[in-house]
């Protein structure tokens, strides 16, 4: 069907105001997606991630900008192909992703058939061939595909998708290859379609705090000053709060491994308060927890707060707290499963002024090209090259990431006791990938491994030790011990207990590092079963990265002597001192041999 007369588009706030041109949408849309519609719309956004609590209209503010979508195509007509570039008569898709269609019928698309069909101004102008559920098939080429096996569109004109992550809450696998497929597609949009002044495209991505994956933050996190994104946060009550009274009750959504909970007392605030290191003043006793944080704690404090409608306290009493601040605050709360849950202690253990050493976090080798894994490094970023160095390697050949992570102590710090403990540095972390861009069947080069541990000896690096886990690593660790290298074997998986060394050195800040985005996902999503004293990656996860830098602190903290440290915080090595000048001259000599004395075992 081809429709050649141009429209003239109306402006969103007319479009939506008028069942002619929305159908349903002009009377059932909220007021709080409505002002959001029109920012989307007006500030040509090409983006949007939704994400928040159940109930809040997520998937149904999606299709409204779908629809909205093919309204301003059909508005152009047979210039529709001129404007985006293609030749005339060329399809254009838009993807709606489920996990079959069969399921689309329950979920979102579903909802688009419907919502589009009931519109006055479709019917008459752009009408979808109904003769097919499957698919919604539009005039002039224009598409809309439900399902989750597109690889035959990616090499077409796909303008743009709509991913519902809750759509594959019991399907990891499945998510996992559709979100790879959502990435694909708005690359290849932004090169196929973007101008210097538009995106014509639209991408919608859905999540809950429920659902929310590590590829949804992930996205955020990437996206965030994106002026071609928006992130919209939902909480459920927030949009329809007509229907609730004024009255309201304080639910603290938690901070570190401070659990959530009702603060139903000034008391119960006060003591919140004292755990998270949030400001307190005993006059403020007098007052009720509402008043409180509302008007006497600060904005960053205030954060960790809700204000809920008292009408929804019943859901948050019993076993199903933690539910309650997830699906209905739009709050994701660390299960009691996840090995590391304080953010807020790794953040404060980035080191800024720390760079890796890598130039970049994950490189790809081949076994047949002459590429070295130094190439990509850069070895005057490394300190204190005098110190002793622990490398862990978790090997990779076909299906799995290398992860190489290396570590040394470069300071000290006392407990209440007076005991000296080492402060851990990690210089470097890489992960190693095969290239299949050469070779399908390629492998990782173990090879260019051993050939990049002995060039970091070569130019100085002082390694004191190197372990790795026991895949495949016999003949490494056979020919690195060959060439000197002291060389062990360690399994980070054999119990917790290395996990939680690492664990400890971030909640006592006694680790520092650069940021390294794929580690700290990996850290994240570390499941911890405490009864059998594992730890492991979630289904479809990865913690080869991970594993290297758990392996390398735990070689650090446990092997440096720290006899030298205890030494410099009474001693200037560089001053003499009466009658001990020979003395701190040899202590200087041990030192800058840095291999022996003070440094070794």
């Amino acid at each position: 069907m081809w429709v050649k007369s141009r429209f003239k588009k109306k402006p969103p706030e007319v479009w939506l105001s008028s069942r002619y041109y929305c159908g349903s949408i002009a009377e059932d849309l909220y007021p709080f997606w409505r002002e959001k519609f029109v920012e989307v719309v007006n500030g040509q956004y090409s983006e949007v991630i939704l994400y928040g609590s159940i109930g809040g209209g997520k998937t149904y503010f999606a299709n409204v900008l779908l629809i909205w979508k093919l309204y301003e195509l059909a508005c152009l007509g047979e210039e529709v192909w001129e404007w985006l570039g293609l030749a005339k008569g060329s399809p254009v898709y838009f993807l709606y992703f489920s996990v079959t269609r069969e399921q689309a019928k329950h979920t979102g698309f579903q909802e688009f058939l419907n919502l589009v069909d009931g519109i006055p101004w479709f019917q008459e102008n752009f009408p979808r061939d109904r003769s097919v559920n499957s698919v919604a098939r539009f005039p002039n080429g224009i598409v809309v595909l439900s399902g989750s096996k597109f690889q035959h569109q990616l090499g077409m004109n796909v303008l743009g998708a709509v991913l519902d992550e809750a759509n594959f809450r019991l399907e990891k696998e499945a998510f996992e290859y559709v979100s790879r497929l959502y990435e694909t597609v708005t690359i290849r949009r932004l090169s196929r379609f973007l101008t210097k002044d538009r995106d014509p495209g639209l991408s919608i991505l859905i999540s809950s705090a429920r659902d929310a994956s590590s590829f949804v933050e992930d996205r955020i996190r990437r996206k965030r000053g994106d002026p071609r994104t928006v992130v919209i946060s939902v909480v459920g009550y927030d949009v329809k709060r007509e229907r609730f009274s004024e009255r309201e009750f304080v639910v603290f959504v938690g901070k570190g491994y401070l659990a959530p909970r009702l603060v139903e007392s000034v008391e119960e605030l006060r003591d919140i308060c004292r755990l998270a290191g949030f400001n307190w003043s005993d006059e403020w006793g007098v007052h009720s927890p509402h008043y409180v944080v509302k008007n006497l704690m600060s904005e960053e404090e205030r954060r960790y707060f809700r204000f809920v409608p008292v009408e929804l306290k019943d859901a948050f009493k019993g076993s199903d707290f933690v539910r309650a601040v997830r699906d209905i605050l739009g709050v994701e709360v660390a299960d009691e499963n996840k090995l590391m849950r304080s953010v807020k202690a790794y953040e404060e253990c980035i080191d800024n002024g720390m760079r890796n050493a890598f130039v970049k976090d994950v490189v790809a080798l081949s076994s047949f090209d002459d590429v070295r894994l130094q190439e990509y490094f850069d070895f005057s970023v490394l300190r204190d090259l005098d110190r002793q160095r622990f490398i862990h390697v978790d090997l990779g050949l076909r299906k799995d990431r290398t992860g190489i992570a290396c570590a040394y102590v470069g300071d000290v710090k006392r407990d209440e006791e007076g005991r000296l403990l080492p402060v851990v540095y990690v210089d470097f972390i890489v992960g190693l990938e095969k290239d299949v861009s050469k070779r399908l069947d390629d492998e990782i080069p173990l090879w260019k491994i051993r050939d990049f541990l002995f060039w970091l000896r070569e130019k100085g690096l002082f390694i004191s030790k190197i372990s790795f886990d026991r895949f495949a690593s016999e003949d490494m660790i056979q020919l690195l011990r060959r060439g000197g290298f002291n060389v062990e074997r360690l399994s980070v998986d054999r119990d917790d207990s290395i996990y939680l060394n690492l664990v400890q050195l971030y909640l006592e800040r006694r680790l520092k590092h650069f940021e390294h985005q794929l580690f700290r996902r990996e850290l994240f999503e570390l499941e911890w079963d405490k009864e059998r004293r594992k730890v492991d990656h979630p289904v479809g996860g990865t913690k080869d990265i991970v594993d290297a830098v758990a392996g390398a602190v735990y070689w650090a903290s446990r092997e440096t002597r720290l006899d030298y440290y205890a030494l410099s915080e009474y001693v200037d090595l560089k001053k003499k001192v009466d009658g001990w000048e020979e003395f701190f001259r040899v202590i200087q000599l041990q030192k800058d041999r840095g291999r022996r004395g003070w440094f070794g075992r």
